[in-house]
């Protein structure tokens, strides 16, 4: 399976980020499937509190939107709002891509760290 740190967009990962992302390498397709659905229903996951941290960032210039494309966080906090929107709707991922799903995953742990909210999100 090819690493998941290579897969994820997002840079200049901190020593937490890598363990979580090493975490979830290891996780089976199903715990994959179990740990976005929680996160996609809200559990232990703030999803408005990220949004606010990220405006804020962006509005204190701490967050650049250089470039609106994979890699890029405001992008990649953009398309996993939009899943959220698919999985409200069809309470399932949009894409029946494991990897896909791996990276959505990999993206919400680690861009409330990135937001500057701590792993707690």
């Amino acid at each position: 399976m090819p690493s998941t740190l290579r897969k994820s967009t997002i840079g200049n990962l901190t020593l937490w980020e890598k363990q979580q992302v090493s975490r979830i390498e290891k996780l089976s397709d199903r715990e994959v499937l179990r740990e976005l659905r929680d996160i996609m229903s809200g559990w232990n996951y703030s999803w408005l509190s990220i949004s606010r941290r990220l405006q804020e960032r962006l509005d204190t210039s701490l967050l650049k939107i250089e470039h609106f494309e994979s890699g890029n966080i405001a992008y990649e906090w953009n398309v996993l709002c939009d899943e959220r929107i698919s999985w409200k709707l069809h309470r399932s991922p949009s894409f029946k891509n494991f990897r896909f799903n791996r990276a959505c995953l990999t993206n919400l742990i680690i861009i409330p760290t990135q937001a500057g909210l701590g792993v707690e999100g």
